[in-house]
C-alpha cells in the first residue's frame, strides 16, 4: 500500500524534516470550516449543548464529579481503556 510506505519512508526522517513535511501537509489542507459547513453544525449544536449543561449545574438539576471519578465511570464502562 502506498500510504503505508509513505508514512514508514517520513517517520524514518529526522526530527526536524517530520516537522515540515508535517507543517507542508498541514497548510495543504482548507482551513477549519472552509471544506464543510458541518463542522459548523457540529460546532454550534455544541455549544447549544453546553450551554444546556452549565444552565443544569447552576440550576442544581445535575452534579459535576472528579476527574478520577469520571475515568473510573469510563474504566468500568469500557475496560479496554
Amino acid at each position: 500500500m502506498a500510504i503505508e510506505t509513505l508514512l514508514k519512508d517520513a517517520l524514518a526522517l529526522p526530527p526536524a524534516e517530520r516537522k515540515l513535511l508535517a507543517d507542508a501537509l498541514r497548510e495543504s489542507l482548507p482551513a477549519e470550516g472552509e471544506d464543510d459547513s458541518s463542522d459548523l453544525e457540529w460546532e454550534e449544536a455544541w455549544s447549544v449543548e453546553i450551554e444546556r449543561r452549565l444552565h443544569e449545574l447552576d440550576d442544581g438539576r445535575a452534579a459535576s464529579i472528579s476527574l478520577a471519578e469520571f475515568k473510573r465511570r469510563m474504566h468500568a464502562r469500557l475496560p479496554s481503556l
